[in-house]
């Protein structure tokens, strides 16, 4: 039993035999950053709830791509990329981030299982609203409104009046 190895040590003996050190390391670091770094970078921006719905694309060229699947998604990353760019930096100071982009995937990122996917059939889904009409002309109403407040503001300046 004496020649029994860890799968670990073997992959270790196997890479360093292949690759010098430098490249090993920059691959781990690379892994990290895949695997791992997402859903804490995540919870320190305070958007955990980003974990399900996004993911690390690619990094290139210094640029670390980020996928969402719905565009309100892109639209929270955004509010938060200056501070999310901060976060990888100082993580991964070796692979010299220098921005970040954000793009919508073609296919769904979030955790639900298949399975769970699969008790919600698109035909249970709950009906959407009804039109009403009310609200229409409630919305209709406090635009009217509006549109008076700025007219009034606007009354020494004709040219910047709205018009009808």
């Amino acid at each position: 039993m004496e020649n029994v190895r860890k799968a670990g040590d073997l992959l270790t003996s196997l890479f360093s035999e292949r690759f010098d050190r430098e490249t090993l390391e920059n691959a781990r670091i690379s892994a990290e950053l895949f695997s791992n770094s997402w859903a804490a970078a995540a919870k320190q921006a305070q958007i955990s709830a980003a974990c399900d719905h996004c993911r690390i694309r690619e990094l290139e060229r210094g640029i670390l791509v980020i996928e969402a699947e719905h565009p309100g998604w892109v639209q929270i990353l955004q509010t938060k990329q200056k501070y999310l760019l901060g976060i990888f930096q100082k993580k991964f100071p070796e692979l010299k981030i220098q921005g970040l982009s954000f793009c919508l995937s073609r296919e769904p990122i979030s955790g639900l299982p298949k399975s769970a996917a699969a008790a919600f059939p698109p035909e249970t889904a709950a009906e959407p609203e009804t039109y009403d009409p009310q609200v229409d002309k409630s919305l209709h109403e406090s635009l009217n409104k509006f549109k008076k407040v700025i007219q009034k503001r606007n009354r020494n300046n004709p040219e910047d009046d709205v018009q009808d």
